[in-house]
């Protein structure tokens, strides 16, 4: 395990995903950082992330077991650590990511003849998250929002409970798209052409985030230890 302290100019290091997709997005923005120290890069990320990322010169892409040798090996999540990360130290998100333009295509239709501001929505996260409990809210509880004129809502949420499903027929002011949703791709090329986002903790914060969109993250009353306390912004 590489921990910061072996020198790795011209070495290979694998590094690997090890956590769930938002936690994969969120510290990619550290991959960078091991370039610069001189080394080639086998990154293995969960394969619906895949068609997001790309090969350049210095770090190869995959989705399973690496074929070739290499020198290091390290979690994405041991890097910050590995790094010496403080604080005022932590990167920018990670911006190299790829949207196809076939994507960016197949989606327009649904923006062309939309006029106001168009916000983006993720309330809850996948149900078998040991910590969805405390991160995942009820669409009831965002209904307030659709009193206010001039803004056009996109449902970005793959998995809708029946009660959600139920007020969702009720709210024409908003698109689902949930279950047309096939891959990373297809909700990093909606999230491009809305406005903002509002998400609690689950993949869609940390994607928009990567894709450079404002994002307002809702989060736990006993929030993540990364999220901090006692502020109103996140350093990450």
């Amino acid at each position: 395990t590489w921990r910061g302290e072996e020198n790795l100019q011209g070495k290979t290091i694998f590094l690997y995903a090890e956590q769930g997709y938002g936690d994969t997005l969120q510290f990619l923005r550290f991959v960078p950082l091991v370039v610069q120290k001189g080394a080639y890069v086998i990154l293995r990320v969960p394969p619906p992330l895949k068609s997001l990322l790309y090969n350049s010169k210095n770090i190869q892409i995959i989705d399973s077991e690496p074929n070739s040798n290499f020198d290091f090996h390290s979690p994405l999540m041991s890097l910050p650590r590995a790094l010496g990360t403080q604080i005022k130290t932590i990167p920018a998100p990670f911006h190299s990511l790829s949207i196809s333009k076939h994507f960016v295509n197949k989606w327009q239709p649904i923006f062309r003849d939309v006029t106001g501001i168009k916000v983006g929505l993720a309330w809850s996260g996948r149900r078998t998250h040991g910590n969805d409990q405390y991160r995942s809210i009820s669409l009831e509880t965002l209904l307030p929002l659709f009193e206010i004129e001039g803004i056009h809502y996109v449902s970005l949420q793959k998995e809708v409970s029946d009660h959600d499903a139920h007020l969702l027929k009720e709210l024409p002011q908003m698109v689902h798209l949930g279950e047309k949703l096939e891959d990373f791709s297809d909700t990093a090329a909606i999230i491009s052409q809305l406005d903002i986002i509002i998400t609690v903790d689950t993949a869609v914060l940390h994607l928009a985030g990567s894709l450079g969109k404002p994002v307002c993250g809702l989060i736990p009353f006993r929030p993540d230890w990364r999220w901090l306390a006692d502020r109103t912004d996140s350093p990450w």
